[in-house]
């Protein structure tokens, strides 16, 4: 009973995430069009040197833009390296735009640093032809998106495919660990009180797949 509450009250959460990085995405537009449209209506007039060219405040709106963008992106991914991205453009706003002394320069170049080196060594890789989905994706859903043929013999949902296979492999789920399941290749990505939470599938029968990542 307990579980099932969990399973409802994360899927409505997940819902609710994709609603706000929805508003997010629209607001993200309709203040890129606003920025597009001021830029045409003051073209003559910066040309004939009537009026100044803010470049700061312009590329200070821009990056706002962009951390937007990439914060939906860090929503609908659910990875660590999306989240790394969101605080790379922040951290090099701040340095760029702002007016920074030296000393905020120098910390968030070392912040930039740390977050290179996080990326580099302490998060798993995205394979570009791979797709991240939640553990209580359902069998339907799975096929659909990767186009792989698995049935509901194999599981409901991409949780229950890889329990029943690590079940029968005798293994325990882990980060990072890879498991083939007939036309599909699964690798967990992120894990929750011991459960799969987030995991990556890639069709190996698709032939876009460069063959280096596995």
């Amino acid at each position: 009973m307990k579980q099932l509450i969990r399973n409802r009250v994360s899927k409505v959460a997940t819902y609710m995430e994709i609603l706000l990085s929805l508003f997010i995405l629209v607001g993200v537009l309709v203040v890129s069009i606003s920025v597009a449209t001021d830029l045409v209506r003051d073209v003559p007039a910066l040309w004939s040197g009537r009026k100044a060219f803010d470049f700061t405040e312009f590329l200070g709106l821009i990056m706002k833009l962009i951390i937007g963008v990439e914060f939906v992106k860090m929503i609908s991914k659910h990875t660590a390296e999306s989240t790394i991205e969101v605080l790379l453009f922040a951290v090099a706003r701040k340095i760029v735009v702002m007016d920074s002394g030296y000393f905020d320069v120098g910390i968030g170049i070392l912040a930039i640093a740390i977050l290179f080196l996080i990326k580099k060594y302490l998060t798993t890789t995205v394979n570009p032809n791979g797709y991240i989905l939640e553990g209580d994706t359902r069998l339907k859903e799975l096929n659909a998106m990767a186009k792989t043929s698995l049935t509901p013999e194999d599981g409901g949902t991409v949780r229950e495919i890889l329990d029943k296979e690590l079940e029968r492999l005798g293994n325990y789920p882990l980060v990072g660990l890879t498991i083939p399941v007939k036309n599909a290749q699964f690798k967990i990505f992120s894990m929750k009180d011991g459960i799969i939470d987030a995991v990556e599938v890639i069709n190996l029968h698709d032939k876009k797949i460069n063959r280096r990542w596995f």
